[in-house]
């Protein structure tokens, strides 16, 4: 899967990316150089992903990807051949992949880090959890749970998830959001105490309106704002923030 285009807006099918099939590869002969060749089995499609389709000259995090050559990012994949001793035939790795069905991993990049052998705990998980709940995703909500908000917790509080985890050992009412217009639903289950944020915008306005006095809000993600330049979003309830 390749960049064709960088997108103004919301990325388009066949004008942001488009599957290549012009370079076969031939599984037994290709050379390895030292390196392994995985098959793709699960690849992480992210929100932060829409930033690396910017221009290059645009500063932003991260790289930005190339016009022409492969969308990468984590993925999970098994190991057809090997050249690499800690890797065998059938071994499961996680770690940086171009959005093919195959990947030649070099020694260099291996030896540069961030490729693991992985096991699959529970056999009857798929492998997209281990890229997700139990990935990166899953443990940033759940420190960022343990550490930010749980210690505040109290019985009887409200909490408002644009993405959703569960709480433990505290009763608490839980309010989540999939993208929803209906603001009225927090005014009626409010006031907020705690609100973890992943989308920004008009959500994180409309919240801002409706929280407790010294609520606290996480914030995580601006996906709202991913599609639109990054040119921000004018906040209307802010001052409901700050109470004199």
């Amino acid at each position: 899967m390749n960049l064709e285009g960088r997108p103004r807006h919301s990325p388009e099918a066949d004008q942001t990316a488009m599957y290549d099939e012009r370079d076969p590869i031939d599984l037994d002969a290709v050379p390895l150089s030292g390196g392994v060749l995985v098959k793709a089995l699960a690849l992480s499609i992210d929100p932060y992903l829409r930033g690396l389709m910017r221009e290059p000259d645009v500063s932003l995090y991260g790289i930005s990807y190339l016009r022409g050559q492969p969308i990468f990012n984590t993925g999970i994949g098994r190991v057809l051949r090997s050249e690499v001793r800690a890797f065998k035939v059938g071994d499961h790795i996680t770690g940086m992949l171009d959005f093919q069905e195959y990947n030649i991993i070099t020694s260099e990049r291996i030896s540069a880090g961030g490729y693991q052998a992985i096991v699959k705990a529970e056999p009857s998980l798929p492998w997209t959890v281990y890229l997700g709940a139990a990935a990166l995703t899953g443990r940033t909500a759940f420190l960022g749970y343990k550490e930010l908000i749980k210690p505040n917790l109290k019985t009887g509080g409200v909490m408002f998830v644009t993405l959703l985890f569960s709480s433990q050992n505290v009763i608490l009412k839980v309010i989540a959001s999939a993208g929803s217009d209906d603001k009225r639903l927090l005014k009626q289950e409010g006031p907020i105490d705690f609100y973890w944020d992943n989308v920004g915008g008009a959500t994180l306005d409309a919240v801002l309106s409706c929280m407790s006095t010294f609520g606290r809000v996480v914030s995580c993600g601006m996906a709202s704002i991913y599609n639109d330049g990054m040119q921000g979003y004018n906040f209307q309830h802010l001052w409901d923030s700050h109470p004199i």
